[in-house]
């Protein structure tokens, strides 16, 4: 979508066409859901890291701690 306002291009990553940030990220349910269907946390994490922008850093690394936690 052009002029969604994503910070991706302005920081050298290719846009993939996800038509911008969203406002209401449920990160957290995304996370359990994708674990819930088989994939590995290390690959949901680079993922939402990916995708979710810098909006999402601290949200990730309270996943991450959780993860760790569980291990």
């Amino acid at each position: 979508k052009g002029g969604c306002g994503a910070v991706c291009p302005s920081h050298n990553i290719p846009c993939v066409g996800c038509w911008g940030p969203t406002d209401d990220l449920n990160v957290t349910s995304e996370y359990n859901l994708l674990k819930e269907k088989g994939y590995d946390p290390d690959e949901i994490i680079t993922k939402i890291r990916k995708f979710g922008g810098s909006g999402v850093v601290e949200l990730v690394k309270d996943l991450e701690k959780k993860k760790g936690a569980k291990k």
